[in-house]
């Protein structure tokens, strides 16, 4: 990364792991998407970013997202609101150019500066859940967690930091069995790849063993300051058993704040899914609202909760298919949902 984008984005305040240009090799290595990552200067200085992916599929259609495959940070990043107007007017000129049927900017936070620019907000029936990692002690969880998580700890399970092509291989081959079992298409294996190859040491994979075999594992990405927990293999029987979501989970918070990171992100919950939100809040998360932001051109975004909600006679089709055919099926998938 050049120094003057890596100066830029260490000293913005929303910046993430997921603004720095290896994100976007990884998901045009990974879905062939064209990711266009657009740049304003001031005088040789840059004063924004606005990093925008296209996403088409043939009879599907074209859209435009920033930024697709997560819920945090879309908007652009921009020293003053000129800059930002300027960034999103670009964005909406190329998406005129290109045909495409909507732009949509998802965003942990409120972006009434996108509202002004014609944009409107669409409630994602989605929310986040993100753990403050000061001070992060057993003792602060909540009671039934503090219960599960010393049973998960005295259980015997190893677990360990692995930096090698063959440990990311056998946790990707628990990581989409479990998606099966789940109902869900999952990225593949040109997926994992393109991160192993790209993320540096932004990348960590836990692997967890008991006895001589793995049973799950945990990947995060982080760039010193917000951790993210991005894809986890925790769901077998054999997991459960042994609670190893909670150990995962734990072990990856307790590196985290020792290398100095403030707050780790577990993910995005269907507001529906009680169970779900109240298990994070349970690491003293604090769960909100995500937004999407959508300028129709040809047609509107649909709802993201939608996902969630409904398909139960596919996901149960799902279930029954050989893993061959989820590889293929669910890397189609995942690359036109974003």
């Amino acid at each position: 990364m050049e120094p003057a984008l890596t100066e830029f984005l260490q000293g913005h305040v929303e910046a993430t792991v997921f603004h720095e240009p290896w994100w976007f090799r990884v998901l045009s290595e990974t879905y062939d998407h064209q990711c266009d990552y657009w740049i304003a200067q001031e005088e040789r200085k840059i004063c924004g970013i606005f990093p925008v992916v296209s996403l088409r599929v043939p009879l599907l259609g074209r859209k435009m997202i920033a930024l697709p495959y997560q819920y945090h940070c879309g908007a652009p990043l921009a020293s003053s609101e000129p800059v930002f107007n300027a960034l999103v007017d670009h964005a909406k000129k190329v998406a005129h150019e290109k045909n495409a049927d909507y732009i949509e900017v998802r965003s942990f936070y409120e972006l009434p500066a996108l509202e002004r620019l014609g944009f409107a907000a669409v409630d994602t029936q989605l929310s986040k859940t993100i753990v403050p990692l000061q001070g992060l002690d057993i003792k602060g969880l909540r009671e039934g967690h503090r219960k599960e998580l010393r049973k998960a700890l005295a259980s015997g399970v190893r677990i360990e930091r692995d930096s090698t092509l063959k440990g990311l291989d056998t946790f990707w081959k628990l990581y989409r069995l479990d998606g099966r079992e789940l109902g869900g298409p999952q990225a593949g294996w040109r997926y994992f790849s393109s991160l192993y190859s790209n993320a540096g040491d932004q990348y960590r994979l836990w692997l967890a063993r008991e006895a001589s075999d793995c049973i799950g594992g945990l990947i995060t990405l982080d760039d010193g300051a917000m951790v993210f927990a991005r894809n986890g293999s925790y769901s077998s029987p054999r997991a459960k058993a042994v609670r190893l979501g909670r150990a995962l989970i734990w072990h990856s918070m307790v590196d985290a704040a020792s290398r100095g990171c403030s707050r780790y992100d577990l993910g995005i919950s269907w507001v529906r899914d009680k169970g779900l939100i109240d298990f994070k809040e349970g690491w003293q998360g604090v769960t909100q609202p995500v937004r999407a932001y959508v300028l129709p051109i040809k047609s509107c975004a649909p709802q993201p909760g939608s996902y969630f909600e409904g398909y139960q006679l596919a996901k149960a089709v799902w279930r029954r298919l050989p893993i061959p055919i989820v590889d293929r099926l669910g890397h189609q998938i995942t690359r036109w949902i974003g």
